[in-house]
């Protein structure tokens, strides 16, 4: 009898505690995504603290802050320097994250087709899958790049910041937006392929291998980023090249993981990276498509906001003291941690993600819905823990990004409003999540746009339009616009769980394992391995 007719990896897969399985797959994803979602965080705390100085002494923002600041005879201060930092690191984010979703496409399409490949135990396939995924990343994150020099570079007017700042805006923020972007459009490969490899060497069971690499790339970010910044006196371009060069050092050992073991299933050839098969990169796109809808629409959603949000009524103070609109500030001192724990909850999503396409290769079908209503479970709960750290610790987490002092408390319980439907956004996460590993991409990215494309924009114009008719004149009709940025989820939730109901009805007589004859012979043989 062939004792080995599963790998370890599938066996988990198949057989082991389900609650277990999840925690296996789901928890290294989270903390790798945990850790890669604190890169714009630590970079954002690393620029407050250290690039703020430089831009105090910086003569030329000294000169321009003179010339268009009525506030303390324009003299640049400290506290200035510091909300231009945050803003900066904001925009600069939003740009980072347009990028990073091209990226995310190739590397959650290549991952679904390998999670689905493996189920099959076609080793060669997905060997070919990993060379060829590679050359198309480096590729395509080229393109990728270009479109974006297109829409941020200043000579062409900068236009994702233009939208986005009140009347012309603030020069400085613009210009230190570009020190950080540039270095990062040059180095768009070295970006796409690191959070490829982690991702795959993740689906292949390398999960410990991925979180070490991550908490190495970490320390080398903010080792080299504070280097440059402090010692080199540079702007936000020093943040940026200490993350480049933790990108290089994340692809050189996760090569390395990858070829140290013969049996991986990611070992690819030369020839995988030069001879490309159609069907696979049709795959790839097909697959990783709902992924980059959801970070696309995020990235769009959240310029839009900040459009928005420059234009809603009041604010005036702010403007003349900061060439700023309030509500911008506060946009960007609650965006870096929404998008952290959103992050957390889409990588639990991402670890079910794995086991639901397995499953649904092995046609292991109870198993894969079984893993849907845990996976329900783990996710609302942690949205709903994520609700309550904002009731309970708002002020800090505002002003943790220069967020004003004497505003925090009249803007705190905005940012509970926003998420007080926050839970139901895991009904959303589920459909994109099962619909994905069931190779069913139509109905995944169907589920995603609900949330990110649809709902949302909807409901920021509406709001947007209420608070001014309702205005008085001052800011306070502008909860209305909260308010109904806060029943995106809920309305989301109940469109996206109609979906997944009458998918459920339809496929209900079709849920019961199917046992093959590889199923047999391994319970056979651990049958027989338990009785000596």
């Amino acid at each position: 009898m062939n004792k080995n007719i599963f790998l370890k990896n599938e066996i988990k897969l198949r057989y082991d505690n389900l609650w277990k399985t999840i925690f296996i797959f789901s928890l290294p994803t989270v903390l790798v995504m945990a850790m890669t979602a604190l890169y714009p965080i630590l970079d954002k705390f690393i620029a407050l603290t250290f690039v703020t100085s430089n831009v105090f002494y910086h003569q030329p923002y000294l000169d321009w802050n003179k010339e268009h600041i009525s506030i303390n005879n324009g003299e640049l201060t400290y506290e200035s320097a510091k909300i231009f930092v945050n803003l900066s690191t904001h925009f600069a984010m939003q740009i980072y994250n347009l990028l990073f979703a091209f990226a995310i496409l190739f590397a959650i399409g290549t991952s679904i087709t390998f999670a689905i490949k493996s189920g099959q135990s076609n080793k060669q396939q997905t060997q070919s899958l990993a060379g060829n995924a590679l050359t198309i990343t480096v590729l395509f994150s080229i393109v990728a790049a270009f479109f974006v020099f297109c829409l941020v570079f200043p000579q062409w007017d900068n236009i994702m910041i233009l939208i986005q700042l009140s009347k012309k805006g603030t020069w400085i923020v613009q210009d230190l937006t570009w020190h950080y972007v540039f270095p990062m459009l040059l180095a768009s490969p070295l970006m796409f392929v690191s959070y490829l490899l982690l991702t795959l060497l993740r689906t292949d069971g390398k999960s410990h291998a991925a979180i070490y690499i991550t908490i190495g790339a970490i320390a080398i970010n903010v080792l080299f980023s504070i280097i440059f910044v402090k010692y080199g006196r540079m702007l936000l371009e020093g943040t940026m090249l200490g993350t480049i060069i933790a990108w290089i050092f994340i692809i050189i050992v996760s090569l390395f993981c990858i070829y140290y073991n013969k049996n991986s299933y990611l070992r690819f050839h030369w020839r995988d990276l030069f001879y490309l098969h159609k069907t696979t990169i049709k795959e790839i796109f097909r697959l990783g498509f709902s992924s980059f809808i959801n970070n696309l629409g995020a990235v769009l959603v959240s310029i839009l906001s900040s459009a928005i949000i420059s234009s809603l009524p009041g604010q005036f103070a702010q403007r003349q003291q900061y060439g700023l609109a309030s509500f911008q500030l506060f946009n960007s001192a609650v965006s870096p941690w929404i998008a952290f724990f959103t992050a957390i909850a889409l990588e639990i999503a991402q670890g079910m993600k794995t086991i639901i396409g397995y499953n649904y290769g092995a046609k292991k079908y109870l198993r894969m819905y079984q893993t849907c209503w845990y996976g329900l479970a783990i996710i609302s709960g942690w949205l709903f823990f994520t609700l309550l750290l904002f009731i309970a610790l708002g002020p800090q987490l505002l002003m943790a990004f220069a967020f004003p002092s004497d505003l925090v408390d009249e803007y705190w319980w905005i940012a509970v409003l926003m998420l007080m439907s926050y839970p139901c956004a895991a009904i959303s996460f589920l459909g994109v999540s099962l619909f994905q590993g069931m190779n069913n991409a139509r109905k995944a990215a169907l589920c995603s746009s609900f949330r990110a494309f649809i709902v949302l924009p909807i409901l920021m114009l509406c709001g947007y339009f209420l608070a001014h008719g309702l205005s008085d004149g001052t800011d306070q009709s502008n909860i209305y616009y909260f308010i109904l940025l806060g029943l995106n989820d809920l309305i989301s939730a109940i469109v996206v769980g109609i979906i997944l109901y009458f998918f459920w009805y339809k496929h209900r007589h079709h849920i019961f394992n199917e046992v093959d004859e590889k199923d047999q012979e391994y319970l056979q043989s651990k049958k027989q391995q338990t009785s000596y």
